[in-house]
């Protein structure tokens, strides 16, 4: 199977990659795992690396980051990808591929497609409320609201903020006032209400 995870919502790629490392070492072991630069490689290791089974492990899965940025590379994985063996999972990781390449066209013909995106401010907030519960705690909708107004939609640094905030037995709004840091956007909104 191959997988392409591209866009600016790097917090969703790494959960993804995440699930996909934790499913391969448990089922095939440590060894089946192998993540390279793909700025880095060699065309000549290219062989190795999209081979299937190896002496440590009967399943492999490969996550190549920054292909596209080494072209020779690039180009040949496009050429190699309709005949990669079964026993190979490839995670291909872009931040922002040329879509007009053939190697990025052939990844949408072959490969399971996920464009990581920024969330909306409401998405973020029924994230951050499903995230709580995830976590054994739990979040009002109009706390996460005051959370991603203070802290912004990034999620990584809401998710900080979450664990700050779960380590308290219960979750106020004066809790958040005191625990979540403001962005410099938040700052100035808040400025410009006191000037008011």
């Amino acid at each position: 199977m191959i997988h392409l995870f591209f866009g600016s919502n790097q917090y969703q790629i790494k959960t993804a990659l995440d699930g996909l490392v934790r499913s391969a070492k448990s089922e095939h072991g440590e060894h089946a795992v192998e993540k390279i630069d793909g700025e880095t490689v060699e065309l000549s290791q290219l062989p190795d690396l999209l081979q299937g089974a190896t002496l440590f492990a009967r399943e492999r899965l490969v996550i190549a980051r920054g292909l596209s940025k080494n072209k020779p590379v690039w180009d040949a994985v496009g050429e190699r990808l309709e005949a990669l063996p079964a026993s190979l999972q490839l995670v291909v990781v872009e931040s922002a591929p040329d879509k007009r390449t053939r190697t990025f066209k052939q990844l949408q013909k072959y490969a399971e497609v996920h464009e990581a995106k920024d969330l909306a401010e409401h998405e973020v907030v029924k994230w951050l409320t499903a995230e709580a519960v995830k976590r054994g705690g739990k979040l009002e909708a109009s706390a996460a609201r005051k959370v991603v107004a203070r802290a912004g939609t990034d999620q990584w640094r809401l998710s900080n903020e979450l664990d700050k905030l779960l380590l308290h037995s219960q979750v106020d709004d004066e809790l958040i006032s005191e625990l979540v840091e403001m962005i410099p956007q938040a700052n100035v909104f808040a400025l410009l209400d006191a000037v008011m």
